[in-house]
């Protein structure tokens, strides 16, 4: 399976992605924001991309896609859906590589992600949060008209501590 934009290809993830996923994962400023930690060497990518992104139960995880640039080749994130519940809904989660940030990039390729989901999976909700600091993905988050529906009190772990997060709602119907 694979999705094309003007900029962008997204294909599930593979081993071979190792390399790259390690060049954005690796990077604090990237991971900072995130539920997971900072790569400190290529086996924490070979494990992610084996035990996370392989190893999904085909009945309740659709697969990760890469997001592949389609200048360079490079797989420069990953977008993704988690685990399917109650037959229709799903969280949405993405990460960029440092070196594509601010170029709409990411909003591109979850629009496209989005669109599968609802149009060729069935998906009628799909719920996403960020960061509070994250005033990037929350502008992802709005351009493609996700509702924010409330704050989810100390939800997330990040680092050392429980953080307050924001949360959306997208419906079939409503994408941007």
């Amino acid at each position: 399976m694979m999705l094309e934009t003007e900029r962008l290809i997204l294909r599930p993830v593979q081993i071979e992605d190792a390399e790259d996923m390690y060049a954005y994962a690796s990077d604090p400023l990237v991971t900072e924001m995130v539920t997971f930690d900072t790569y400190t060497s290529m086996q924490d990518a070979y494990d992610s991309i084996n035990n996370f992104f392989l190893n999904r139960d085909p009945n309740t995880h659709f697969e990760a896609l890469a997001i592949v640039d389609k200048e360079s080749l490079r797989m420069i994130g990953t977008v993704d859906a988690g685990k399917v519940v109650r037959g229709d809904m799903v969280e949405l989660g993405y990460i960029l590589h440092r070196d594509f940030w601010n170029r709409g990039i990411m909003t591109e390729a979850a629009r496209r992600y989005i669109q599968y989901l609802f149009d060729d999976k069935g998906i009628r909700r799909i719920e996403v949060s960020h960061h509070p600091k994250n005033m990037a993905s929350k502008r992802v988050i709005e351009k493609l008209g996700f509702v924010f529906e409330g704050v989810r009190r100390q939800y997330v772990k990040f680092g050392e501590s429980y953080a307050d997060v924001p949360y959306y709602s997208l419906l079939k119907g409503e994408l941007r």
